[in-house]
């Protein structure tokens, strides 16, 4: 019983390896496709993304939108336990930090979309659902090959560190303090 626990305690801090269930692009249909940025609920924006981007252009254009920021982006899935309980345990850091920094969420077709929508609603900040083949390319560019995947992005927009899999809320407190003082 003892060693399931430990297995099981093992897994979750890993996280979610892969990206779950493939969707094929052609078989997925995106209502935020066409939309501009919208406020979903109270702290919660979708943000439109052009869809034909490839390449680092993807995260590039995704960070041009806060120049001048300190940004925490979490790569998570709905299906994926470790990211859902990251999130919960991160809230007070996101507290501390809400006037300091923007917390960016990031996730793609292997989410459905319905299931998405009604899950930000309780995640502060600001959300992009993105193609299968732009999710493919962020998580390459990171050199992830799993979820929870945590970016943190400095007032300039170099990328300062990440992190695969939930580091835990006290290191990533200490790193946003650094780089927010």
């Amino acid at each position: 019983m003892k060693k399931m626990l430990l297995m099981l305690a093992t897994a979750a801090m890993i996280g979610c390896a892969g990206s779950g269930n493939s969707t094929s692009e052609s078989e997925t249909t995106l209502a935020v496709d066409s939309l501009a940025d919208y406020e979903l609920a109270e702290g919660v924006t979708v943000k439109s993304l052009d869809k034909t981007l490839t390449g680092e252009d993807v995260f590039k254009s995704i960070m041009a939108n806060y120049e001048g920021k300190t940004v925490l982006v979490d790569f998570w899935a709905t299906w994926c336990p470790p990211c859902r309980a990251a999130m919960k345990t991160i809230i007070p850091v996101k507290e501390a930090f809400a006037e300091d920094v923007t917390f960016v969420y990031i996730t793609g077709p292997s989410s459905p979309e319905d299931t998405w929508k009604e899950m930000i609603t309780e995640i502060h900040g600001d959300h992009y659902y993105v193609t299968e083949g732009q999710w493919n390319t962020l998580l390459d560019q990171f050199e992830s090959e799993g979820i929870p995947t945590y970016v943190i992005v400095d007032k300039d927009g170099g990328v300062t560190n990440k992190y695969i899999g939930f580091p835990g809320e006290e290191i990533i407190k200490t790193e946003l303090e650094v780089l927010t003082k």
